[in-house]
């Protein structure tokens, strides 16, 4: 399966994907969205994330929308960073919204984040706390357990320090 990086056309899941999970952050957090988005392309999943999307003119909000749309459109799964930086966000209420019916949302939240003092559209949502759960996600959603995945790619670890996300999520959790 080939995973998409983003020139227009590309842009979204090629109809072989089986899945593609949109990453919704608040722009603060696009470095720490990067890293959420490259870990699950090194895991052979495709995302839609809207710094790799070339087609998106920043200065034109007519453009992100349509981006934004488009990509919930083609995602399946809506991946939604939780960080101190999201409650600033008028995107992120947006795009959960509008991808609610046809998208299954989860949060995942970073170290810093209680998940009992969330805003309520998040309660209502699947929480992943930590390097772990987020193994468990990505093994649910390829249907192989995290054996395979970590026999097949060395960043894929359930439960090990030293993970490329230590420093974003909990490895234990």
């Amino acid at each position: 399966m080939a995973h998409n990086r983003y020139p227009i056309e590309s842009t979204y899941r090629s109809l072989d994907s089986e899945n593609c999970i949109f990453i919704s952050h608040q722009k603060k957090d696009a470095k720490i969205a990067r890293s959420i988005a490259d870990y699950f392309l090194n895991a052979g999943i495709d995302v839609y994330f809207d710094e790799y999307d070339n087609s998106i003119n920043r200065n034109n909000p007519w453009s992100v929308v349509t981006a934004i749309k488009k990509g919930i459109q083609h995602s399946n799964y809506m991946l939604c960073l939780i960080t101190p930086n999201t409650k600033e966000s008028q995107w992120v209420p947006w795009e959960v919204g509008y991808g609610y019916d046809n998208t299954t949302e989860i949060g995942l939240i970073t170290k810093e984040i209680d998940k009992y003092k969330l805003p309520e559209y998040f309660q209502v949502i699947q929480i992943i706390e930590g390097t772990k759960t987020l193994n468990e996600f990505i093994s649910r959603i390829r249907g192989r357990n995290t054996d395979e995945l970590i026999n097949e790619s060395k960043i894929i670890r359930s439960s090990a320090p030293n993970h490329p996300l230590d420093n974003i999520l909990n490895w234990n959790k």
